[in-house]
């Protein structure tokens, strides 16, 4: 199928009817409801209380516009990586509100052989301390040194040895500085790693989605400083995004504030308070004293005027993480913001490893003074404390416009890229009357008929890290090692934590659909099919089963069932039986007679390459 017509077919859509989208009726209203439950009441009528709750949620849906099929591969396109036929199954059985609740929750079992895999891979949940520590240690075993301060240095005093002495030990130090680097990347590589293959093989797909969504919201470049990231990115994935899934989004908003890869992705650990004329003057009479240079000490004292409170994390913390751009706050309040936030920065490397990169407020470089956000004066401000920023994160984080912003961010990921207000409102809603709760807040838009209507379905186009990320899912492989995929991910201009702007990626359509990289979507989806992504596992003839007992003339429909399950075009379907039937007219197929292995793969790559596959 030529690019130009795929890159068409994917701006322009098919023609669906569009109903107009009705508001949510009484009864999703009453069953949506936070009820204050009596105290007095038992496990078994809490349970029923529940289970009449998800009842007439269910029976709200089922007025919707898709048909109960529809809606399930709706859900599973969006708040999961791909409707596999496992997950349609049991939505089929229990129901769309009792799959979300299951996926909404934290501590939900994981797949066993998964887990086990996972939990092998240091690169992913070990702290940055640790990860130091470790690295260390390695290089001085590697390079045999008895004591090294940092990588490779040795604790010795080299006036005292003899020239082949100290060459012994420079060439251990720089055997050690290479071990370090080495383990260092090691744990990158198993991070990134481990990062592709929970989203493809986890169980838990609410939670990768969401993931996703608040790494990108919060994002970070990996490559700023990309050692030191190696160290400290972990945990960022893990206890500051994925720990905070299901808290409140002032904890998500505190927890990102103050970790160390954001204090130095946006420079505000350097952030500090500008110097009094009278410090200056003291500095000055100091370094005279010294026999300073004057002009040197001009210039020194030039270079730090330049200083002061950073404005960088400041404006990202209102115009992305917070209320949007532009919207309530002016230049005033970003430089409030930025002095209220010195001296919020984090301890370096350190002895004990539990103290090594944990934020750390210093007393000496907060800017003490009168300052107001939005009209209003904030407290302590003749102190040098730390409460001072925390009042800012706490009164962000409750703004109308926060969750105004936040919950349109949402509904445009998950349901449309001109978000429907009414999913907004209701976002909005359950933002208010839960105080932020972020799992209230999906749950408040996933499970409202609006969501299920019929302009939404295959409404949006798959980022690149979504379609590589659904493929994978579409044929049940494995990630064992994840260079080829990741360097897919950056071929196709979505490389993992490289985002190079703080904004982080678009998941609008129309910034994913130039033809040069749809390009790369199909030479991924023809690599894939066939086996040749090193590092990607898939069981010889994977497809067998799905094929058992089946013509020949029917493998289209088939294997369309399976991968594209929200169904294709005629397009595609005639793309399909033109390539089954070249197939079949072939001498050595005539003569040999028909196998899936000369075929199924050509189908299944032309299926993970169509315009209804880059749909969700």
């Amino acid at each position: 199928m030529p690019l130009l017509t795929l890159t068409l077919l994917l701006t322009q859509g098919e023609a669906m009817p569009a109903p107009a989208m009705p508001g949510p009726p009484n009864e999703v209203a009453q069953a949506t409801d936070a009820a204050q439950e009596p105290q007095e009441l038992s496990e078994e009528e809490r349970r029923r209380v529940a289970e009449r709750q998800r009842a007439r949620l269910e029976r709200a849906l089922a007025d919707s516009a898709l048909t109960a099929r529809e809606r399930a591969v709706h859900l599973l396109s969006r708040l999961a990586y791909h409707p596999t036929p496992a997950e349609l199954a049991q939505i089929e059985r229990v129901g769309i509100v009792r799959w979300v609740d299951s996926q909404l929750q934290e501590g939900q079992p994981q797949n066993a052989r998964f887990a086990r895999r996972i939990a092998e891979l240091k690169g992913v949940s070990v702290a940055p301390g640790e990860a130091y520590a470790w690295a260390l240690e390695e290089a001085r075993v590697a390079a045999g040194l008895s004591a090294v301060a940092q990588p490779g240095q040795a604790e010795v005093d080299l006036s005292k040895l003899t020239q082949l002495e100290r060459d012994a030990i420079e060439e251990a130090r720089e055997v050690a500085r290479d071990e370090f680097r080495r383990k260092v990347y090691q744990l990158e590589f198993e991070f990134l790693g481990s990062t592709l293959a929970r989203a493809v093989e986890s169980d838990r797909q609410g939670e990768e989605v969401l993931a996703d969504f608040w790494r990108n919201h919060f994002n970070i470049d990996r490559r700023k400083n990309r050692q030191q990231a190696a160290l400290w990115m972990p945990e960022w994935e893990n206890e500051v995004i994925r720990g905070h899934l299901w808290g409140s989004f002032e904890e998500l908003l505190f927890a990102t504030a103050q970790h160390p890869a954001m204090l130095y992705y946006l420079d505000q650990s350097s952030s500090r308070r500008r110097y009094t004329e009278a410090e200056i003057e003291r500095f000055r009479q100091r370094e005279l004293r010294r026999g300073t240079d004057p002009a040197r000490i001009e210039e020194a004292i030039a270079r730090q005027a330049q200083g002061g409170p950073n404005e960088n994390y400041a404006r990202e913390l209102m115009e992305l993480h917070t209320l949007g751009v532009d919207n309530v706050y002016e230049q005033s309040d970003v430089v409030a913001v930025a002095e209220a936030l010195t001296g919020w920065t984090y301890r370096g490397r350190a002895d004990d490893a539990e103290q090594a990169y944990r934020f750390v407020f210093q007393r000496g470089r907060h800017q003490v003074g009168q300052k107001e956000l939005f009209g209003e004066p904030l407290p302590h401000a003749e102190e040098a404390t730390v409460e001072q920023g925390e009042e800012i994160l706490r009164r962000l984080a409750s703004h109308p416009g926060t969750a105004d912003f936040i919950s349109r961010k949402l509904v445009r990921r998950l349901a449309a890229d001109q978000e429907p207000e009414v999913l907004v409102d209701a976002a909005k809603q359950a933002w208010e009357e839960s105080g932020g709760d972020l799992d209230q807040v999906v749950r408040a838009i996933v499970l409202h008929p609006a969501f299920y209507e019929r302009e939404l379905y295959q409404g949006k186009v798959k980022t690149p890290w979504e379609f590589v990320v659904s493929a994978l899912r579409a044929v049940d492989a494995e990630v064992h090692d994840p260079r080829v995929v990741l360097r897919s991910l950056q071929e196709m201009g979505m490389p993992l934590y490289q985002c190079d702007v703080p904004t982080g990626w678009s998941d609008a359509a129309v910034d994913w659909l130039d033809p040069g990289a749809m390009a790369y979507r199909w030479n991924f989806a023809e690599q894939l099919v066939a086996g040749q992504l090193r590092g990607v596992y898939l069981e010889r003839g994977w497809y067998a089963d799905w094929l058992v007992g089946l013509e020949p003339a029917q493998w289209p429909s088939a294997l369309a069932a399976r991968l594209v399950p929200a169904g294709i075009g005629d397009q595609t379907e005639a793309a399909l039986a033109q390539t089954l039937e070249e197939y079949l007219q072939r001498p050595r197929t005539q003569q040999r007679g028909v196998r899936s292995i000369e075929i199924a793969p050509t189908l299944i790559a032309l299926l993970l390459g169509s315009p209804e596959f880059q749909r969700q």
